[in-house]
């Protein structure tokens, strides 16, 4: 992974090139050891038949070879949504189309700028239909209201995470 300490604010190309780079090393293979560094303090990876919580689960998980959920697909060419909810808080979503052995997903990351660096936090792998996510119902005359008010989406607030030590790049950085 491409080293990126020093930030003050967390940008959509950091994010963008953290979520490539880190993918791209879990699926050739790299050792938990080198990508455990890059999870925020509590890490939470929800995969489609369990959770993994933690640094130590995910080593287990990572050990374990059951990386399928996660890999796979044409990651380098699929096109990452990147929303800066915070000077320091990154959402990258992106939808992958099934192949052998998973169906489609939708993955979610949540990343966090912690020391300078964009790291892990949270990880979601929605499972899809083949033909994409469901669309959603339009509005009719009975279910707008009749002085619509503007929607706000907010994202919970972070806890602020104490501050780990230093932590290497990715082997190759």
């Amino acid at each position: 992974m491409t080293r990126r300490e020093g930030a003050r604010a967390l940008t959509a190309a950091a994010a963008e090139a953290f979520v490539r780079d880190w993918h791209t090393a879990l699926c050739a293979g790299a050792p938990a050891a080198e990508l455990v560094p890059h999870l925020a303090n509590g890490l939470r990876l929800e995969l489609p038949d369990h959770v993994v919580r933690g640094a130590e689960e995910f080593t287990a998980w990572h050990t374990a070879g059951q990386r399928l959920p996660l890999t796979g697909g044409d990651f380098a060419a699929t096109p990452l949504e990147v929303h800066l909810s915070s000077p320091v808080h990154a959402e990258v979503s992106c939808a992958l189309p099934g192949g052998p052995g998973r169906g489609p997903v939708r993955q979610t990351w949540w990343l966090v700028l912690q020391q300078g660096a964009p790291r892990l936090r949270t990880l979601t792998v929605h499972p899809e239909s083949a033909t994409g996510p469901a669309a959603e119902p339009r509005p009719t005359a009975a279910t707008v209201p009749a002085a619509p008010e503007a929607a706000v989406t907010a994202l919970p607030p972070a806890a602020p995470d104490p501050v780990p030590a230093a932590q290497p790049a990715l082997a190759g950085a």
